[in-house]
């Protein structure tokens, strides 16, 4: 992966890391915040819907239709909570007499609510009334029709030392109530998809300013690699590739000043050589010429050219043709590297007799 592109991914993740985790918690605690806040407001709300139809039942003396008529009016009040997630509310009158206990004072249920309110013939059944009353925290109760949940607010009304006249509930719905938090949630997260997008931009722009002198120097190394020595690269910054850049066309200038003496030494050593080929030349033929004449004049002794030699003379003189000869054959390989060289040597291929060799050895190396 190019650099230009582990910036951005790095920016992104900067981004993600950063705004995300903030955004969670603070939707978390937005969520809880909320819920505790409908809890607190479902208690006061209901408790004030219960004293409410006491004042109701009481102010008419008992009078179960004034009541209803009154209490509707009450509760048409409470339509300015459906915004705060109220689906259903109602007031329930509490008897001795079976024939009025659970009779449904009046209700209020919005559009679409799906609260099993267990309402039958203008009443409520005695055992819902018992539990109704007997709750003292809020219930929830699972809407599985719509998939939502609900929470059940209950609270009773009771004159004092008297036994309780009615019952007021309310019920929340955790939909309508996190419908703000939603709106929050998909408001964040698009904020969170925008923040991402900017910083990509940032990042790619941002990369360039990285990436691009260090593709310059990367595209002058490959051609340095491939022979342009001559290459320099342009610094346009004082950062720390700047100095990279400079450092680079520093070394480059040093390497061409090697190259220049390793040529100039290179040619000196070619000269060298050839001086020394000359040389060798020269004096292998100067050599051969004295050479030829104590191996002539020695073999023209030991043939008698003289007179009569003895045993002890022409065994030194036969030492003298043998050395004179072995130096002869060492200038001639002296030569054959000259030829070695230029490989233009012919080889010939012969038995070799240790013994005589070893024989010639000895007596040249026995006067010592």
């Amino acid at each position: 992966m190019k650099l230009k592109y582990k910036l951005v991914m790095m920016f992104i993740s900067i981004t993600l890391f950063a705004a995300l985790p903030i955004s969670i918690f603070v939707l978390q605690k937005q969520e809880k915040e909320k819920l505790d806040s409908i809890m607190q407001k479902g208690s006061v709300f209901t408790a004030i819907l219960s004293r409410s139809i006491l004042n109701i039942i009481l102010a008419n003396g008992g009078d179960i239709g004034a009541t209803k008529i009154d209490a509707r009016e009450m509760l048409a009040v409470l339509e300015t909570l459906s915004k705060e997630g109220l689906v259903y509310a109602d007031a329930v009158l509490v008897s001795s007499k079976e024939l009025y206990n659970g009779v449904l004072l009046a209700s209020f249920e919005t559009a679409g609510a799906d609260f099993p309110a267990r309402v039958k013939d203008g009443r409520i059944p005695p055992d819902e009334v018992a539990r109704l009353m007997r709750q003292k925290t809020s219930r929830e109760v699972v809407s599985h029709r719509a998939g939502d949940v609900l929470y059940e607010f209950s609270a009773t009304g009771r004159p004092a030392g008297r036994d309780p006249l009615c019952v007021g509930r309310l019920v929340f719905s955790k939909t309508v109530i996190m419908a703000p938090i939603k709106r929050l949630h998909r408001l964040i997260y698009g904020a969170t998809a925008s923040a991402i997008l900017i910083a990509g931009v940032l990042g790619l722009l941002f990369s360039r300013l990285i990436s691009t002198p260090i593709d310059e120097l990367t595209d002058a190394a490959g051609k340095i690699e491939k022979g342009d020595l001559g290459r320099r690269i342009t610094v346009r910054s004082r950062d720390e590739i700047g100095r990279l850049a400079r450092t680079f066309n520093h070394m480059l200038v040093i390497i061409n000043q090697k190259i220049d003496e390793l040529e100039r030494t290179n040619r000196r050593l070619l000269q060298m050589d050839a001086l020394k080929n000359e040389f060798l030349a020269n004096i292998s033929h100067e050599l051969r010429t004295p050479l030829s004449g104590i191996i002539g004049i020695t073999d023209s002794l030991m043939r008698g050219a003289t007179g009569g030699l003895g045993e002890a003379t022409m065994h030194d003189l036969s030492l003298i043709s043998s050395s004179g000869k072995r130096l002869s054959a060492l200038i001639n390989d002296i030569i054959d590297f000259s030829k070695l060289k230029h490989h233009d040597i012919m080889l010939d291929l012969e038995p070799v007799d240790m013994h005589d060799v070893a024989q010639l050895i000895i007596s040249i190396t026995r006067p010592l």
